[in-house]
């Protein structure tokens, strides 16, 4: 029996894994097809490296209830097409709400019916687009060690802004959520 109950969670974990890929393609599993919606992980904090004109940094996002303001997020802010603030077009869908659970930043995303949206919804349901990233306003700490010849600055205080789908996102973590 005690073998049979083995067995019977080693074909339930082979089929879950199954479930997560088609031919080895990712497929999102927190798509709602008849709602339109998706979670995605908009932030999880990686630490990346910024290049200006002013010199380069590390920037890294802290992801905590003190530190996130998600009050826009909760209250429909829109979800872009690649960071696009400047057309109506690229409002592909709107953000449902906001959270942060063991230590990831997280968000529920509606899609747009629109021809466009729709075509970008479908990529993500296809596994195709699974990145994104979010635009913020942000207060930093310098939390640099003195040895550092990069310095690191932290936000501490940040107010996500818009949430983007991205060919490539900062955050390499930052994903529709499986």
């Amino acid at each position: 029996i005690v073998r049979g109950i083995g067995m019977s969670r080693m074909i339930k974990r082979k089929v879950e894994k199954e479930a997560l890929t088609i031919e080895g393609q990712f497929k999102p599993q927190t798509v709602n097809l008849e709602n339109r919606t998706v979670d995605v992980v908009f932030s999880e904090g990686s630490k990346g490296l910024r290049r200006t004109w002013f010199g380069d940094y590390y920037e890294q996002l802290e992801i905590s209830d003190s530190a996130i303001n998600l009050n826009r997020l909760k209250n429909g802010a829109p979800f872009l097409a690649a960071h696009d603030a400047d057309s109506l077009d690229s409002v592909i869908g709107t953000v449902e709400d906001a959270w942060i659970e063991n230590d990831k930043a997280i968000a529920r995303i509606r899609f747009a019916k629109d021809d466009y949206s729709e075509r970008q919804f479908q990529k993500v349901v296809d596994g195709i687009l699974r990145n994104v990233s979010v635009g913020y306003n942000a207060e930093y700490e310098d939390i640099s060690d003195e040895n550092d010849e990069v310095p690191t600055y932290l936000a501490t205080k940040w107010e996500p802004m818009e949430i983007s789908l991205v060919p490539i996102g900062f955050d390499p973590n930052a994903q529709i959520r499986n």
